[in-house]
């Protein structure tokens, strides 16, 4: 959860320039709690903001952050493993950056940043990394 709280994304950067601590603090709400529904409890911290960009911004920061975690145990893992990223394509809504990289292989020290920070996508980045191993089933 720190992560969430020192983290400046290139996504949010590029996107949005930077990272509010209202948006810091819905993503901590959001992990904490399971959910984006707060009803009117947070009036006041979508003050003069669109709240969509406010929940757009605070679920990036929760993937960012989420990529950055599961990066750092698939590096200290024993196992030898490469990232595969996958991403949901679809004609409407799926950036260039975002189809790009769908089925792209990476060796975990070039795994690149997630959310893509030129991911232009309406709804954000939909990539995801999944971690596989190399050799055998069984190899270590």
């Amino acid at each position: 959860m720190g992560e969430a709280h020192e983290a400046t994304p290139k996504f949010h950067e590029n996107r949005f320039g930077e990272v509010s601590e209202e948006v810091r603090l819905f993503s901590a709400m959001v992990v904490l709690w399971g959910t984006e529904q707060f009803g009117q409890t947070l009036n006041q911290l979508f003050a003069g903001k669109k709240k969509e960009e406010v929940v757009l911004a605070a679920r990036m920061l929760s993937f960012y952050t989420a990529h950055k975690i599961n990066l750092e145990q698939a590096r200290s893992s024993k196992a030898k493993r490469k990232a595969r990223i996958l991403v949901t394509l679809d004609q409407n809504t799926t950036c260039s950056a975002c189809k790009k990289d769908s089925d792209q292989e990476y060796s975990l020290e070039r795994v690149p940043e997630l959310p893509h920070p030129d991911c232009q996508c309406a709804i954000g980045c939909r990539c995801g990394a999944i971690f596989v191993r190399t050799g055998g089933l069984f190899s270590e």
